[in-house]
């Protein structure tokens, strides 16, 4: 499998191949406490990580969104930016809006080492709260070669909608 299809899959997973959110975007936005956190796959270094919380917040009329990571090696906050997705009719009930954000990010110790962090996931309704579903990916690459590849799928609950 090609590198850029790793990355691509837990995009197209979260988002369906949706275009972007133009107008009339969902409200995703919200402090997540994180409840489930596990990793897979395998990585020369940690993976990216997230907080006890996770914050997503909209700008441009709600069709961005940001969040922050965690960069365990270097315990720096990464920022990851991208874009709202709505559902569609025939979505699952309860179903607010889904999101893609990410980053390219190097290290100054490892200088041929790319990494491309992602963060994909939905926002449902459940019992009058928001609550998040989401994949943090982190891929490394050096010299076109793929040596980095881990997913953590976490959850939480929002505020109250």
């Amino acid at each position: 499998m090609r590198p850029w299809a790793i990355v691509l899959l837990p995009w197209l997973a979260a988002c369906g191949g949706r275009a972007p959110c133009s107008s009339d975007c969902p409200d995703i936005s919200g402090v997540y406490a994180v409840n489930t956190v596990a990793v897979s796959g395998r990585c020369e270094f940690p993976p990216y990580q997230v907080g006890p919380s996770l914050t997503l917040v909209q700008s441009d009329a709600g069709r961005r969104v940001a969040a922050q990571v965690i960069d365990p090696v270097n315990l720096l906050d990464v920022a990851l930016v991208g874009d709202v997705f709505a559902p569609r009719p025939g979505d699952a009930a309860g179903l607010v809006g889904f999101f893609s954000a990410q980053a390219q990010v190097g290290r100054l110790n490892d200088p041929g080492l790319t990494i491309d962090v992602r963060l994909t996931g939905s926002v449902r309704e459940q019992a009058g709260r928001k609550s998040l579903a989401a994949t943090l990916s982190t891929l490394g690459t050096r010299a076109g070669a793929n040596v980095c590849a881990t997913d953590t799928t976490l959850s939480g609950e929002g505020p109250g909608i």
